[in-house]
């Protein structure tokens, strides 16, 4: 009896830990961090602390007793090919980069995949049942229902101008982020706006949407078609109109015209649906104007349209990102196999970025300049960082593990249980969104990637296992 009462009692303790790593997701530079554990970095999330103790806990023991999926397999693969390349690098003779040594940068780097990886495997064994799985939505939408407040407050200070509000805001914003608020953009609790962006977009938006399209919902609570999700769907996209994040709007708007289209229901003609998707298309028109109106910034998009591509590329302010893009491909080219190794591209940024004036891209002048205080340069993209890090192995292997993810996702699609269903929806809905965030993001503590996918991966685990999909 003392046993079972011990063992209830832990059961609820690790619940507790799971309920704070959720609610904790969108708190992604915590602000008190202790250097050990990377406490200069900008990648820094608050849920890392309740993920030490699962991690260990729930996720490493379930490695060795329960069957891993392919994608885990795939995952086990990269991370073999990353330890490889990044051991390789160690034996070149590369001299620092702004204060940073090689086998700093290796070992930082190889911890930010483990970091990543203890998300994922994390999030795929905590859920064992449909019910964990319910609860498990529910609070990642109570996490998702305290950061639109406090993004919706940070709104007052873009819409009255007020310089007092905003201290108020940036003041609290202090207390959990690592990073000041802007004037003119709010970032909600994460880093910057579009780190802000990308999160509702990638983590929350594609089980919203999922779930007002198939009207299934997590809660009881519901009037009709009215559910908490649908509130929470027009919240999240009025929030995210804010956040003047171009990628992070798109994202949003092809996640729901891509849900239109997917949408299983019968209900719904092809009639309806262009119908609908008209009337989304003419409202998100009408926002992109307003938001022009309101942010100069955000309407060079159409201002300058016409333009040559290099031109509208630099006024976009997207000349320094095409900049780092092209060094990574460069640097892949030189090393095509395996890479530079794992988070050692700023070694070679310098060598291999294109010629060109730098006093009009202060973030290149920044990132070349010893002594700047920049750091070391990252690829901010996921497709070529790989490559130029991993090499062709690396990236062979990475993407076998989301292709491995989106096949789990495709079959609980077309499975008979409306359960497996409307996480099919959900896990294919987020891959659109995955295929454009990895675009502007590079980073492997980033935890959003890791449980999204580990999201699919526990859902796979309840639906995919023994008794096969079509029960």
């Amino acid at each position: 009896m003392a046993k079972a009462t011990i063992a209830k009692w832990w059961q609820k303790a690790l619940w507790a830990l799971w309920v704070l790593l959720l609610l904790g997701l969108p708190i992604s530079s915590f602000s008190h961090f202790p250097p050990a554990l990377g406490g200069n970095a900008q990648v820094r999330p608050f849920s890392l602390y309740p993920l030490v103790v699962l991690a260990f806990v729930v996720a490493l023991p379930a490695l060795f007793r329960r069957r891993l999926s392919a994608a885990a397999l795939w995952l086990f693969a990269f991370t073999a090919v990353a330890v490889v390349a990044s051991s390789l690098f160690v034996l070149r003779d590369i001299a620092p980069v702004n204060g940073v040594r090689p086998p700093a940068r290796v070992v930082r780097a190889l911890l930010t995949l483990a970091i990543g990886a203890a998300f994922y495997f994390t999030v795929a064994f905590m859920p064992r049942t449909k019910e964990q799985l319910a609860s498990t939505l529910r609070w990642l939408y109570a996490a998702l229902a305290w950061s639109l407040a406090w993004g919706t407050f940070q709104i007052g200070y873009i819409l009255t101008h007020s310089y007092s509000w905003y201290l108020t805001a940036n003041h609290l914003q202090r207390l959990i982020s690592s990073r000041n608020l802007l004037t003119r953009r709010i970032s909600g609790p994460a880093y910057e706006p579009n780190w802000f962006a990308s999160q509702i977009a990638l983590v929350f938006m594609p089980w919203l949407v999922a779930s007002v399209l198939t009207g299934k919902s997590v809660f009881k609570i519901r009037w009709r078609w009215l559910t908490v999700e649908a509130f929470l769907t027009v919240w999240a996209f009025g929030v995210l109109l804010f956040t003047y994040s171009r990628a992070g709007l798109a994202t949003g708007l092809l996640v729901v015209f891509l849900g239109l289209v997917l949408h299983p229901s019968r209900r719904l003609s092809f009639g309806k649906r262009a119908l609908i998707g008209g009337g989304l298309a003419v409202l998100a028109a009408a926002a992109l104007f307003l938001l022009g109106k309101t942010n100069p910034y955000f309407a060079r998009i159409w201002t300058y349209w016409g333009l040559p591509p290099e031109k509208y590329i630099y006024f976009l302010g997207m000349k320094g990102r095409f900049a780092y893009w092209k060094a990574a491909y460069i640097t892949y080219l030189q090393h095509p196999f395996f890479g530079v190794g794992l988070g050692n591209f700023g070694f070679y940024f310098a060598k291999n970025v294109t010629p060109q004036p730098l006093g009009i891209d202060h973030e290149l002048l920044k990132a070349l300049l010893p002594g700047s205080g920049y750091g070391i340069a990252t690829p901010k993209n996921m497709y070529v960082r790989i490559l130029a890090e991993t090499g062709l192995l690396g990236f062979v292997t990475f993407f076998a593990y989301w292709l491995a993810s989106l096949r789990d996702g495709l079959r609980m699609f077309v499975a008979k249980r409306p359960e497996a269903r409307f996480w099919g929806f959900g896990a294919l809905l987020g891959f659109a969104a995955l295929l454009i965030d990895a675009v502007s993001f590079g980073s492997f503590a980033v935890a959003d990637l890791w449980v999204f996918l580990g999201l699919i991966a526990a859902a796979g685990n309840v639906f995919l296992q023994d008794r096969g999909i079509r029960d």
